[in-house]
């Protein structure tokens, strides 16, 4: 979907008028509006979080202040160093007390050393230090606020593609419960077609919800949890509101054009 296609969409789904000629296109063109939504406002949601990336060390180090003690002891006794995954491995586990010396791992865990590679070059931390947080907090948080930041594209990525999942089955859900509803009147429509004007439906619901995000969510009443995304009342409700007005409207636009004809 191009961007002038996609903006100029966006335009007409708040236009019944215009609307219904979508219905006509294919269910993939619907998900792909709503996928592209989602990436708009996941890209907006991102920017907010933004400026709390850099107060990262500081949130790691209050939450170990909430420690009065914590120390991390035992013996630990190998063999043969562990590395993950054993071909160009990004973690080296080597306890074996021989001389270890960084290469392409990203981190190598030794008894003395703790050589880390995530944002700043190599660097080295003693594994005493990091056994003992609560006294050596400022380390500590470094290296944690490091090693969050390094896998932030990971928890993006797979952050991205729950709150797809979950769109998707609300979209699924809502329009054919929508469908439901109005089978038995006038403003009856397809199965197919009732989801894809669901699709055009879920645009401000998932704005909303991914934008406010970063913010308080507490506004929209959260429900209940799946794999830790939050469904919120609110969205279920505005959603289901959302895709029977577009249903009703797009037919009585449609039959108001039929007239005119």
């Amino acid at each position: 979907m191009k961007a002038p296609n996609f903006l100029k969409e966006i335009i007409h789904s708040f236009n019944p008028r215009k609307l219904d000629k979508f219905t006509n296109r294919s269910f993939g063109h619907c998900i792909g509006y709503f996928t592209m939504i989602l990436a708009f406002s996941f890209v907006i949601m991102m920017v907010c979080y933004a400026p709390q990336v850099g107060l990262l060390t500081g949130f790691v180090s209050e939450q170990i202040s909430k420690f009065d003690a914590l120390n991390v002891s035992g013996s630990v006794d190998m063999s043969t160093a562990i590395h993950v995954p054993e071909k160009k491995p990004v973690l080296t586990i080597d306890m074996t007390g021989e001389d270890v010396k960084p290469a392409a791992q990203r981190v190598i865990i030794t008894k003395d050393y703790v050589w880390y590679n995530l944002l700043k070059g190599t660097q080295k931390v003693k594994t005493r230090h990091l056994l003992e947080p609560t006294k050596n907090k400022p380390v500590v948080s470094q290296v944690l606020a490091l090693f969050i930041i390094f896998i932030l594209p990971s928890i993006v990525f797979y952050s991205f593609i729950a709150l797809w999942i979950k769109y998707f089955l609300l979209i699924l859900i809502i329009g054919t419960l929508a469908f439901l509803l109005v089978d038995l009147t006038q403003y009856r429509k397809k199965w197919v077609k009732t989801l894809k004007l669901a699709c055009f439906a879920a645009a401000p619901v998932i704005a909303i919800e991914v934008i406010s995000i970063p913010f308080n969510t507490d506004w929209l009443i959260p429900l209940f949890r799946i794999v830790g995304i939050p469904i919120y009342v609110i969205g279920i409700v505005l959603l289901l509101v959302l895709t029977m007005l577009i249903v009703i409207l797009t037919h009585y636009f449609k039959a108001e054009h039929g007239k005119n004809k």
